[in-house]
C-alpha cells in the first residue's frame, strides 16, 4: 500500500485509495470519510464501486449513525454480516447487504474512517477485518503526510502572499518617495562612500545642464562632473563622511551661457543610524534671488544718495540765498549816475546779471533734485506720464554724460494720466535712462515715446 504515498494531495490521495481498494482488493464498494474532531461529524470524501459512477453525494454521518458513524464514536473496527438485521443501518449503495469499517487513526488520533460495503450477505469475516485494518493503517499515515502537506502549502501560499503583499507596498512606497523627490524644486543626488551616485532627481535631469540618471547612476561623481575640481569634490564629501556634519557653499557658474548663482548643500545619511553611509547633495538656482537682492542693495544705496543729496542741496540753498541777495544789491547801486560814468564799472551791471541768472539756474537744479529724492512719498494722486517725463530729462540735462548723447522725444499729447506717486515714477524713468546712456558707452541716440496705449 506504499502506492498512497504517491500523492500529497488529498482529494487525489481518497480518491485513488477508493479505487485501489475496491478493486484491487476486491473489497467491492468502498468509501472513505475524514472526521471533524471539533463539530465530531464525518464527512464523506471519496467512493468507487465498480460499474457506479465514482461521484461523490454530499453526506455528513452524525454520531451513531450508521456504521461509520459508529467506528468514528468508538474508534473499533466492526463487521455487519447483513444489514437487514441492523436497525441503524445508513448505507451508502442501494444494494448493501453486508458491510464492514475500520477507523483512520494516527497515531492515537482519528482521522476519518475506511468502509466497504458488498451487494452479497456475510461478505466479509475476521480475516478481511485484519487485511482492511493494514490498508487504513497505511492510509492513515498517507492522509496525515496529505493533512501536512496541504498545511505546510496552505501556510507557504498565505507566506508568499504576504510577501507578494508587502513587496508591492514597499514597491509602491519607493514610488511615493521617488514622486516627492522627483517634485522637488531643487537638484538632488545621494553617493555612497566610494562616490557612487546612487540616486539622481528629475531636476537633476532638466535644463541646460541637465543629465538623463540613466547615464549617472552607478557612476562617480568625480567622472560625472568632470569640469570640476576632483580634489575639491572629494574634499567636501569626506568632510561630511567624517565629521557627519553639512557643509554649504554658493557658486558661481558659466555653463549656460551666463552668470548664474547655485547654493549647495551636503547632508550625511545614515542607513543603520550609525556612521554616515551615503551624502546627499542639494543644489539650488539662487539667481534670481541673488539679483533680487542687489537690486534691493542698489536701492538702499539710491535712497541714501537721494537722502544726502537733499540734505546738501538744503545746505547750498543758503548760501545761494545770501549771494543772490548781494547781487541783488549791486545791481541796484551800479545804477547810481557816480557809478554808471567811471570805465571800470562799466561792464559790472551785465557781470552781475550773468551771476544772477547762474543762480537762478542753480536754483532750479536744486529744486529738481529735492523733487526726485523724495521718492518716500507714497501719496498717490494724478500724473501725468508726460510731464514725468519732462522733469526726469530736465534733471539728467545737468549730467555730463548725457549731454553726449542725443534725445529724441516722442510724447503723445493724448497720453492719458495715471494714477500714481511721482517720485517713484521719476526714480524708475531715470533708472532706465541711466541704463541706456550706460548701455550706450555714453554715445547714441535715446528715443523716448509715449502713446495712449490700447
Amino acid at each position: 500500500m506504499t502506492e498512497f504515498n504517491q500523492s500529497l494531495d488529498q482529494v487525489e490521495l481518497l480518491q485513488h485509495a477508493a479505487r485501489v481498494i475496491s478493486t484491487d482488493l476486491q473489497f467491492h464498494g468502498c468509501l472513505i470519510a475524514t472526521w471533524d474532531e471539533e463539530a465530531k461529524r464525518l464527512t464523506l470524501e471519496a467512493t468507487y464501486r465498480p460499474g457506479f459512477e465514482p461521484a461523490l453525494r454530499d453526506m455528513d454521518f452524525q454520531p451513531d449513525q450508521g456504521i461509520m458513524g459508529w467506528v468514528a464514536m468508538h474508534q473499533e473496527p466492526r463487521i455487519i454480516p447483513d444489514v437487514q438485521m441492523e436497525p441503524l443501518h445508513h448505507r451508502f449503495f442501494s444494494d448493501t447487504r453486508s458491510e464492514m469499517a475500520v477507523p483512520l487513526v494516527h497515531p492515537k488520533k482519528i482521522l476519518g474512517v475506511l468502509g466497504v460495503e458488498s451487494h452479497v450477505p456475510h461478505a466479509y469475516n475476521s480475516d478481511h477485518l485484519g487485511v482492511l485494518a493494514m490498508v487504513a493503517g497505511n492510509l492513515a499515515l498517507a492522509l496525515k503526510n496529505a493533512e501536512l502537506y496541504s498545511t505546510a502549502k496552505l501556510h507557504s501560499e498565505n507566506l508568499q502572499s504576504m510577501v507578494e503583499q508587502r513587496t508591492l507596498e514597499l514597491a509602491s512606497q519607493k514610488r511615493f518617495m521617488e514622486s516627492i523627490v522627483d517634485a522637488l524644486p531643487l537638484g538632488l543626488y545621494v553617493i555612497d562612500k566610494d562616490y557612487t551616485v546612487t540616486s539622481w532627481n528629475r531636476k537633476r535631469e532638466t535644463g541646460i545642464l541637465g543629465i538623463s540618471r540613466d547615464r549617472v547612476i552607478g557612476k562617480s561623481v568625480l567622472s560625472v562632473f568632470s569640469s570640476m575640481s576632483s580634489e575639491r569634490l572629494k574634499t567636501e564629501f569626506d568632510h561630511v563622511f567624517s565629521t557627519g556634519q553639512p557643509f554649504e557653499t554658493q557658486t558661481a557658474s558659466w555653463s549656460s551661457g551666463e552668470k548664474r548663482y547655485y547654493h549647495l548643500r551636503k547632508i550625511p545619511m545614515s542607513i543603520d543610524g550609525n556612521a554616515v553611509s551615503h551624502v546627499i547633495t542639494l543644489g539650488e538656482d539662487i539667481t534670481d534671488r541673488r539679483r533680487l537682492e542687489e537690486s534691493v542693495h542698489t536701492n538702499e544705496k539710491l535712497a541714501s544718495i537721494g537722502q544726502l543729496a537733499a540734505g546738501i542741496a538744503h545746505e547750498i540753498n543758503n548760501p545761494l540765498a545770501a549771494i543772490a541777495g548781494c547781487v541783488e544789491g549791486l545791481l541796484s547801486r551800479a545804477q547810481e549816475p557816480t557809478l554808471a560814468g567811471v570805465p571800470a564799472f562799466e561792464d559790472f551791471p551785465e557781470y552781475l546779471k550773468i551771476v544772477d541768472s547762474e543762480i537762478f539756474r542753480c536754483k532750479g537744479i536744486i529744486s529738481n533734485l529735492l523733487d526726485f529724492s523724495r521718492t518716500k512719498d507714497i501719496l498717490k494722486q494724478e500724473i501725468r506720464i508726460n510731464d514725468t517725463i519732462e522733469q526726469t530729462l530736465q534733471l539728467l540735462s545737468h549730467h555730463k554724460s548725457f549731454k553726449q548723447i542725443k534725445v529724441v522725444k516722442e510724447l503723445d499729447p493724448a497720453c492719458p494720466a495715471v494714477v500714481g506717486n511721482s517720485g517713484e515714477l521719476r526714480q524708475v524713468f531715470l533708472a532706465l535712462c541711466i541704463n541706456a546712456m550706460d548701455a550706450m558707452n555714453e554715445s547714441g541716440t535715446l528715443a523716448i515715446r509715449s502713446s495712449e496705449g490700447v
